[in-house]
């Protein structure tokens, strides 16, 4: 993938990618609309809240610089995951980088112009798995959770974006 922008991962070892996708009925731009808005994530996005955003004051709102927190989990299970926009090409892509102290890596939201005013969605992880070989054990099971939630999160959009239209 050219560009992306990947942070340095505390053991490159420890790096895993994860892909999921959807089809949405809507054209590029609306998509790309609903799915850049941060603070309504939380409408789409499986068990998480956006809890804060905040921009650079010497860049725009929207686009590379942007900060938010989006909380992920239900109850005592709930964590941070603090990201930073590195990477802003509308209506095509966008790459976050997770920046907290558990959830660590890049992800990678593309969308992608079909015939018929149809887009398709995919969202890429490239994750820094945490807690050393225990995290790695640990993985292909967190990978298929992960997975789960990616793929019901982007259902959500769909549905969200498909009734709205």
């Amino acid at each position: 993938m050219a560009g992306l922008q990947r942070q340095r991962s505390r053991n490159p070892s420890r790096m895993h990618r994860t892909t999921v996708d959807v089809v949405i009925d809507a054209d590029v731009d609306t998509v790309w609309s609903v799915l850049t808005d941060w603070s309504r994530q939380s409408q789409w996005m499986w068990a998480t809240k956006v809890d804060s955003t905040e921009s650079y004051e010497s860049r725009p709102s929207r686009g590379v610089g942007e900060r938010f927190t989006a909380v992920t989990g239900i109850g005592r299970l709930a964590v941070a995951d603090d990201m930073v926009v590195t990477a802003w090409v509308p209506p095509r892509r966008v790459d976050v980088r997770h920046v907290g102290k558990v959830i660590r890596g890049t992800g990678v939201f593309e969308v992608y112009r079909l015939p018929g005013e149809r887009s398709r969605v995919s969202w890429t992880e490239y994750i820094d798995v945490p807690f050393g070989a225990v995290g790695g054990a640990l993985w292909p099971l967190v990978r298929r959770g992960f997975e789960w939630g990616a793929r019901r999160s982007l259902h959500s959009l769909r549905r969200n974006i498909e009734t709205d239209n």
